[in-house]
């Protein structure tokens, strides 16, 4: 394993936690702003709230096979697997608040 996968590792492991910070905070900041609409959660709000998990559950999977390929154990095929399908669930969350923002 060299410096420079050691790094590239890092450096996708680093970007796929802030986007998950980014794309967690905007979940709660549309949810926040329909603090009415809370008292009585719907099956949207139930919705976004699972794919948050769910989508966190991808994201610490591709973190551990990033730190897998870091520590010269995992394959780069794996881990970009991981990364991608984990970009995708995070971007599903995205949709899915937009679509109870518009809808609302």
């Amino acid at each position: 394993m060299t410096t420079a996968e050691v790094r590239v590792a890092t450096g996708m492991a680093v970007l796929l936690v802030a986007l998950a910070i980014a794309v967690e905070a905007v979940a709660v900041i549309t949810m926040i702003s329909r603090v009415p609409a809370l008292t009585n959660p719907g099956a949207a709000y139930t919705m976004v709230i699972t794919a948050g998990v769910v989508a966190a559950g991808i994201c610490v999977l591709a973190l551990w096979c990033l730190r897998r390929v870091s520590d010269g154990l995992g394959g780069w095929p794996t881990a970009f697997g991981s990364y991608a399908l984990a970009i995708v669930a995070l971007f599903g969350v995205l949709f899915l608040v937009f679509l109870i923002d518009v809808a609302d």
